[in-house]
């Protein structure tokens, strides 16, 4: 069902063809990963994907989601880029390792020709991004949060996960096994 939901919010909003080439950024946290399987699944109707992982090296556990994701995607051949921040953030660390990552993401769609970059941002981010902006900037109303397709580097970012929650995105896990590692913090 989330595979259709996903198409249809694709082909309703011209996200992406059947010809398109969409890369995919994967942390191998739940959401990446369903997101993936759901991308996956849509490669029968000509879809064509490839997954991008950065490797923040922030905390123990980079090194084995690295490992993991270029595993899997060996296993299911799926073309794989990763990248390896090698330069220690000072300051925010957040908004550096954000900058970073979508600094390779555009290079690799520029260098291998993807048309499309897809996030698994899913409804609580964007109830958590509203919430963010409305803190910083003391206005209710002028809180946009994020929106479901915006241009990108060569081509567009997309977010076809964003109408749907958490627990929807755990119960597809559940429902097709998917293997994935969970998140902890980034210390500081």
């Amino acid at each position: 069902m989330l595979v259709d939901q996903v198409q249809k919010i694709a082909i309703d909003n011209h996200l992406w063809h059947n010809e398109s080439r969409v890369l995919i950024a994967v942390s191998t946290g739940l959401d990446s990963m369903v997101l993936l399987h759901v991308l996956q699944e849509l490669t029968n109707t000509g879809l064509t994907i490839g997954v991008a992982h950065v490797n923040h090296q922030l905390r123990e556990v980079s090194i084995k989601e690295e490992a993991f994701i270029a595993d899997y995607c060996h296993k299911e051949k799926i073309p794989f880029y990763t990248q390896r921040w090698q330069v220690p953030a000072k300051g925010n660390i957040e908004s550096q390792a954000r900058e970073f990552r979508y600094d390779f993401f555009k290079e690799i769609m520029e260098k291998y020709h993807y048309d499309v970059l897809v996030t698994a941002h899913h409804q609580e981010d964007q109830v958590e991004t509203i919430l963010m902006k409305m803190v910083r900037t003391g206005d209710l109303f002028a809180s946009q949060g994020i929106v479901l397709t915006q241009v990108f580097g060569s081509g567009r970012l997309v977010r076809p996960l964003l109408y749907h929650s958490k627990e929807t995105l755990r119960q597809y896990a559940q429902e097709h096994q998917l293997i994935f590692l969970k998140m902890k913090p980034i210390k500081h």
